[in-house]
């Protein structure tokens, strides 16, 4: 759902078919009116973007949400995105954090609108996704905008790192995948975090992933 034709065969140490209908832009109307309808009063959401699709995500996502913030993910020394090669390589992803209603940051300190972690692709980690984020970004997010026990819902699982987020962050989660493939991946993650998380000092919220 990003609208950008978004192809992960273009780097060597990732191999992942393009993802369909992603130069669909018109989806996002559609998508902005249903995710306006369900989320609870006084809340955030997160879209992630690239700066030439910004204004058509704004467009249709303003109103029913207010935009709030840009947020850069500084990607570090790993890998850089799509764009002309003899142009200057983009290393980072834009984050646009909107509101319904109104809720102030659940952090204490005011955090900076850049965050720095280093893109999935290019680290030891697991790579089962063409557009994968570090959990430690995702985590940084759902602090900022929830407290422990809420529940965060993520429309486009991919393989549900938005579950292995809320994991450590004690929050519940409703991730949704539509790839059958993508979805197993994410569920067999998600049972080892829970797994690896549980023991006799750590309260684990129950991490309910759907098809």
């Amino acid at each position: 759902p990003y609208g950008i034709e978004f192809d992960g065969q273009r780097y060597q140490t990732a191999e992942h078919d393009p993802i369909p209908g992603d130069a669909d832009t018109d989806l996002f109307a559609s998508v902005a009116d249903e995710l306006h309808r369900v989320l609870a009063e006084d809340s955030h959401a997160y879209l992630f973007t690239r700066w030439d699709v910004l204004p058509k995500v704004l467009e249709a996502y303003t109103p029913p949400f207010t935009a709030d913030t840009v947020i850069v993910w500084d990607k570090d020394d790993g890998g850089h995105g799509m764009g002309d090669l003899d142009d200057w390589a983009p290393r980072h992803e834009l984050v646009v954090k909107l509101s319904k209603g109104r809720r102030e940051l659940e952090v204490g300190d005011r955090p900076p609108n850049v965050i720095r972690q280093q893109d999935v692709r290019f680290t030891d980690g697991e790579n089962q996704h063409p557009t994968q984020k570090p959990v430690a970004l995702i985590k940084q997010l759902i602090k900022a905008s929830s407290v422990p026990g809420e529940l965060v819902f993520d429309p486009f699982g991919g393989v549900h790192t938005t579950p292995m987020a809320c994991v450590s962050c004690e929050r519940r989660c409703l991730s949704v995948e539509v790839d059958t493939d993508h979805h197993a991946a994410g569920r067999e993650r998600v049972d080892r975090r829970v797994e690896t998380a549980r023991d006799d000092r750590t309260l684990v919220y129950d991490v309910e992933v759907i098809q």
